[in-house]
């Protein structure tokens, strides 16, 4: 039994779960985004992508029935 990898013994120290964690440091003030970039972002938004999707295909199966009726 000495050989063996657990030895008895007491068991080990729990340790304090909640410390106390250094003084926070103030936040960085952020510059403004140009213009031009925050306007590119909320193009970029995927809800805008798929909007416009779905109504480029609305206005092409618009378009195509009314081809039908001008015999093209």
């Amino acid at each position: 039994m000495e050989q063996t990898a657990i030895q008895p013994g007491l068991p080990p120290q729990a340790s304090n779960a909640i410390q106390e964690l250094p003084a926070a440091a103030p936040k960085a003030v952020r510059e403004p985004k140009p213009a031009g970039l925050r306007v590119l972002e909320r193009m970029a938004d995927l809800r805008i992508t798929v909007f416009l999707f779905v109504l480029a295909l609305v206005i092409v199966f618009w378009g195509t029935l009314a081809q039908v009726d001008n015999g093209v």
